[in-house]
């Protein structure tokens, strides 16, 4: 049986990466979800990808929108085998027509986006705009390299000073701050 692949946090991270160097901003996790970022002025950028066509918004994260002192951004990644296109608009229409969006039982919403002639749109939000912002190229091996990245700073974070210090004179790095 062919496993069905994912958007994980290694496609958001290379997402989130190229965002940081297309506006020279340095994004951090806003609350619990990683989709839902921010830069140093407080302004968000959802963070949203799949190989699919739909997209889950907890309602929350639309709530935080509204009260949010600038309009945000929404990127979408749409993942391909070899590539991940990178799509930018405004959160401001999903705030200002959650009402189009559908809403689901546990009372987030839910969208369905499309691409005609190279752009993205929302089905549900007809002047919600998007523009192609980016396109990356990956391949399975970039995703295993990340996540041999991503285990080994997760391992390195767990280590006493004192084991960070041995791991990096063990790497030939001297006076580093472990």
């Amino acid at each position: 049986m062919t496993k069905t692949p994912k958007f994980d946090n290694l496609d958001r991270a290379r997402v989130i990466q190229e965002i940081e160097r297309l506006f020279d901003v340095k994004l951090s996790q806003f609350g619990f979800r990683p989709k839902e970022q921010v830069d140093a002025n407080g302004k968000l950028f959802w963070v949203l990808g799949g190989y699919g066509d739909w997209h889950g918004l907890p309602a929350d994260m639309l709530e935080r929108a509204r009260s949010s002192a600038t309009v945000g951004r929404i990127v979408i990644a749409k993942r391909l085998k070899a590539k991940m296109r990178i799509y930018i608009g405004s959160i401001g229409p999903f705030v200002a027509e959650v009402d189009k969006l559908i809403k689901t039982k546990k009372g987030d919403y839910h969208f369905d986006q499309e691409i005609r002639h190279g752009n993205l749109r929302v089905k549900q939000l007809p002047n919600a705009k998007f523009e192609l912002l980016s396109e990356v190229d990956i391949s399975d091996s970039d995703k295993v390299q990340d996540k041999r990245k991503s285990d080994l700073v997760r391992q390195y974070k767990s280590m006493s000073p004192e084991e960070k210090a041995e791991f990096m004179e063990a790497l030939g790095i001297r006076n580093s701050e472990a």
